[in-house]
């Protein structure tokens, strides 16, 4: 699981038109887990804990 700041990190880098490859890149996270964390960006959700979304 990736913590608050990287989760951060990856939106961030989202927001400013990166591709999911260079994130992954940069990020030390396979594509595969960008990939699911911006997909929860992109529905609005904001960091998951295990058991509950940050923002509960």
């Amino acid at each position: 699981m990736i913590g608050v700041a990287m989760y951060i990190t990856i939106k961030s880098l989202w927001e400013k038109n990166k591709n999911k490859s260079l994130i992954a890149e940069m990020t030390g996270h396979g594509w595969k887990t960008v990939a699911k964390r911006i997909k929860e960006i992109e529905e609005g959700k904001e960091y998951l804990t295990k058991n509950k979304l940050w923002n509960d």
